[in-house]
């Protein structure tokens, strides 16, 4: 009587399901599938129909909470996964070899241990098969891995730009295969307290290949020049355009990819300038010292999501001077003593999130949400500016400017005695303190809110588009100020050109109560062919 009671398309679908099916869960599984792909149809079908009201929705949070929740399910079962084939693969080798047991019997005592490269020389393929992947640096491959050819599969040289190409050979050696990563606009490898090897005798004949390899600088210069390379050109770490354009203009060429902002940042910038009345005394600054202090506990106490805390100097003094301006605050005031050593000892998921108090020569790899910058230059004794650069001053010194000032995902605090003006650099003959002085002139910027000021600086750290490309954006403004025109007549706030060049959004409609953007128009380009 139920079967006679359903139309024909009820019909269908059982049938389908059934022809379909090899049990008779499978048979339910199909169901609840065609179910589920009905609700699709239906969701399709009427996101096309309700479209304006739609696109008035701002907040997604809900669904956003649900993608973080799956991704991280996703990440668990991932583990799983990955665990069971390793362990799956230690059984076998450990049953099909003849001394499993006494690998275990090492493993399984208690005192009297063996040095790593011992096991790794008598039980490596045990120890191999239980960690496949290891965390070393060039010299710790040599101190504990027995020098054995291709005992990895694959090697990677992370931060390669800052590695001699000396140090690598024995790491290579044990790969059969070598992966370079690494960014030639940041830090280069330092001799310091060391002597490289330059090759033989200068009076025997060296082979050119070796002498040619011996004369580049890091490891990254070499792989550059050999071999095919893959640029990665999508940003991912700041959350705001605005802490990446400038490197992005001065030192990439504009070639990143950078998502365009979210909002217009009116009621908090991404970066905030900080002057202070210091005084340049024994190459430090006390004035920023104690200002970064206050600061901090500014931080301390107003934060919303707990974010992560670095401070930068650009030298060491200045360093010691903050450090030990923060340790008389904390002998001083309790709470802040407590807040400042749970900062000090953080740490989320295994990852170190503490607070650190670096220079630009140790910052590189280092990121936190909140990056607080102490210029230190001031006035001294004798009524003038007191600016040695010390290593941003010689060749190559700008990359460590562009480390430093790409270490912050949410925020930049530039806490200065100085204006951008004050410092006198035309004279000089590398490219460091200039950027410094246009940065310095960039976060003030930024600061005030003065977006022409902003634009103007980094078109002038910009390399000029080609004659096409620049023909090509006056051809399609006419387009979107058309687009830009009707929306504005029906009440909108638009803003235009959003992102850079490689990641644009031509247009953006603004709401100021929430300084946030409800919708964008993407593909300025492809419209263009269809305006007349």
């Amino acid at each position: 009587q139920l079967l006679d009671s359903l139309d024909s398309n009820m019909l269908w679908v059982l049938n389908f399901a059934y022809a379909s099916s090899r049990s008779y869960q499978n048979y339910l599984d199909i169901i609840d599938k065609l179910m589920l792909l009905r609700i699709y149809h239906e969701l399709i079908k009427y996101e096309e129909e309700c479209k304006e009201e739609l696109s008035k929705l701002l907040d997604f949070s809900n669904i956003s909470a649900r993608i973080y929740k799956h991704k991280e399910e996703q990440l668990v079962i991932s583990n799983k996964i990955c665990s069971g084939k390793i362990s799956t693969a230690y059984r076998t080798l450990f049953n099909n070899s003849e001394n499993g047991n006494d690998f275990l019997y090492q493993i399984a005592k208690e005192q009297k241990f063996w040095p790593i490269r011992k096991t790794m020389e008598a039980y490596g393929s045990f120890i191999l098969a239980l960690f496949p992947c290891w965390l070393l640096s060039p010299e710790n491959v040599s101190a504990l891995l027995p020098l054995e050819k291709n005992l990895f599969d694959i090697v990677i040289f992370d931060e390669a730009s800052q590695v001699f190409i000396e140090s690598t050979i024995p790491t290579i050696y044990r790969g059969k295969n070598i992966v370079v990563a690494g960014d030639a606009k940041q830090l280069r490898p330092s001799a310091t307290f060391m002597k490289r090897y330059m090759g033989a005798d200068p009076e025997m004949q060296e082979d050119a290949t070796v002498q040619a390899a011996l004369e580049v600088e890091s490891l990254l210069d070499l792989a550059v020049a050999r071999y095919d390379s893959t640029n990665l050109n999508y940003h991912y770490r700041s959350r705001h355009k605005e802490l990446i354009d400038f490197s992005n203009c001065a030192f990439y060429g504009s070639r990143l990819q950078v998502a365009p902002n979210i909002s217009a940042n009116r009621s908090s910038r991404p970066i905030e300038r900080i002057k202070v009345d210091g005084r340049w005394t024994n190459r430090t600054n006390p004035v920023e010292a104690d200002r970064i202090v206050g600061l901090l506990k500014e931080i301390f106490e107003t934060r919303k999501r707990n974010e992560s805390i670095g401070i930068i100097t650009f030298n060491s003094d200045q360093q010691s001077c903050i450090a030990d301006a923060i340790d008389k605050a904390a002998r001083e005031d309790q709470k802040f003593r407590s807040m400042l050593n749970a900062e000090r000892y953080r740490t989320e998921d295994g990852e170190d999130l503490s607070l650190f108090i670096k220079n630009l020569e140790n910052v590189q790899g280092d990121e936190r949400d909140i990056i607080i910058f102490s210029i230190g230059y001031a006035m001294g004794d004798g009524g003038r500016i007191h600016a040695n650069f010390g290593s941003l001053s010689t060749e190559g010194g700008e990359n460590r400017l562009n480390v430093a000032i790409t270490r912050a995902k949410s925020k930049i605090y530039v806490v200065t005695s100085i204006e951008p003006e004050d410092l006198k650099v035309e004279a000089t003959k590398n490219r460091g303190p200039k950027l410094l002085r246009e940065y310095l002139a960039y976060a003030r910027a930024v600061s005030d809110g003065d977006d022409d000021h902003v634009r103007a600086i980094l078109t002038g750290l910009s390399t000029a588009d080609s004659g096409v490309q620049a023909a090509l954006l006056t051809e399609i403004s006419s387009v979107e100020d058309q687009i830009k025109s009707k929306l504005e007549k029906a009440g909108y706030t638009v803003h235009t050109c959003l992102g850079n060049k490689n990641n644009r959004i031509s247009l953006a409609v603004y709401d100021e109560k929430t300084d946030k953007y409800l919708g964008f128009l993407l593909g300025a380009r492809r419209l263009q062919a269809e305006v007349p």
